[in-house]
């Protein structure tokens, strides 16, 4: 049953979504710190930006969307919304229903089983290659009509940009490489319709067709994956040391250079395994919210909270209880500075916090000294830290 305090939770975290500004007070960080409330503050954001990119694609029928939001609802919860709708006591409904129908967004189901994630806005030195060696720079105005004769298409949603592969049956399968530097990140739909998100300093190949027998793709950094389901043709995310198999799933794989590589599954269900394992004797199958952690030869494989590892793609950096070094190491990716510690010693005290990665650095290393565990200093290109 939805109770009044229920339906408070829910109107402060509109009003967190609706003035991103107010997210580095205090008192909406503490807020933010409970895992009941972040897990709201993500659905609301998903039901809102749900319908972006869909609605670019087709015309919705907002009546049709309707009818299916009100069918997915208990009756009494329903009753309960439309009472206090009539009233104009539900604040929280009205700004939803206003803002979907004048913004003709798809009403999806709260469950977040067919939310669509929009890509944001991106640094234009993100670089594409083909398979016969053309570069293309994404996101300068003249390249659409080059990008069209290889079979793909730049698409622009109220700013923020994504990369379509067009599904044409006769085309000659060829490989192309997406490369994300630091300080940006990518949607890339590919011809099968999985959307895949890079994030910052990664690499991905992938191919104009998928093969009739598997699809299998190459990630070098961070990606998020939502995979169409074909039982016929199994999904393939390989990177240097591990691979990951799926028939149709959500799930995040992490591959940097030198760190240890992690798969973490959302939705569905994946099998992952070594490279060098020919007998399959090391493969580890995943159920929701488990992560395989994949160091020196082995898998550890431990129930995690996923939103650590996949909240960068919905615009977060969320650490809890992490170490220094890899918290900065991490911000350095996407805010492009380097790292210099004073007292070695800080590099393995952790930290708990939550901050948007429209954030300045600024604001986010003001966050950690605000600890008092320690002094970091941002200079443009660099971050000093002492005690």
């Amino acid at each position: 049953m939805v109770t009044e305090n229920d339906l408070e939770k829910i109107e402060f975290a509109l009003y967190v979504l609706q003035h991103p500004e107010i997210r580095g007070k205090m008192e909406v960080r503490e807020w933010l710190e409970s895992g009941k409330h972040r897990d709201l503050l993500e659905e609301l954001r998903r039901f809102r930006e749900a319908g972006e990119l869909e609605a670019a694609m087709r015309s919705p029928d907002v009546e049709k969307q309707w009818q299916y939001f009100r069918g997915k609802m208990k009756p009494r919860v329903w009753r309960m919304y439309l009472k206090w709708w009539l009233s104009a006591a539900a604040v929280v409904l009205a700004l939803v229903v206003t803002d979907i129908l004048l913004n003709e967004w798809y009403f999806v189901d709260l469950s977040l089983e067919n939310t669509v994630p929009v890509a944001r806005q991106v640094r234009s030195d993100v670089k594409l290659i083909t398979g016969t060696g053309n570069e293309f720079l994404l996101g300068t105005g003249h390249i659409d009509t080059l990008l069209k004769g290889e079979g793909l298409v730049v698409d622009s949603l109220k700013g923020r940009q994504y990369l379509k592969v067009l599904r044409v049956t006769d085309r000659v399968a060829e490989q192309y490489t997406l490369q994300i530097p630091r300080g940006a990140e990518y949607l890339v739909v590919l011809e099968d319709g999985s959307r895949v998100w890079l994030n910052s300093e990664s690499e991905f190949r992938y191919p104009s067709v998928f093969d009739q027998g598997k699809r299998e793709v190459y990630l070098k950094g961070e990606g998020y994956f939502e995979v169409v389901h074909d039982k016929e043709r199994p999904f393939i995310v390989r990177t240097e040391k591990v691979s990951t198999r799926v028939l149709g799933t959500e799930f995040n794989v992490q591959s940097y250079t030198g760190k240890a590589v992690n798969v973490t599954l959302v939705r569905g269900s994946v099998a992952v395994r070594g490279n060098n394992d020919q007998a399959n004797t090391s493969e580890v199958v995943l159920n929701p919210g488990e992560n395989a952690s994949w160091e020196g030869g082995r898998f550890r494989v431990e129930t995690v909270d996923a939103l650590k590892y996949v909240a960068w793609k919905d615009g977060f950096f969320y650490y809890d209880n992490e170490p220094l070094e890899n918290i900065l190491n991490e911000l350095g990716r996407w805010f492009d500075f380097t790292v210099f510690y004073q007292n070695p010693e800080v590099k393995s005290y952790r930290f708990k916090f939550w901050a948007n990665r429209k954030d300045t650095p600024e604001e986010i290393m003001e966050r950690l000294n605000e600890t008092g565990k320690l002094h970091v200093r941002f200079n443009g290109e660099s971050v000093v830290v002492s005690l």
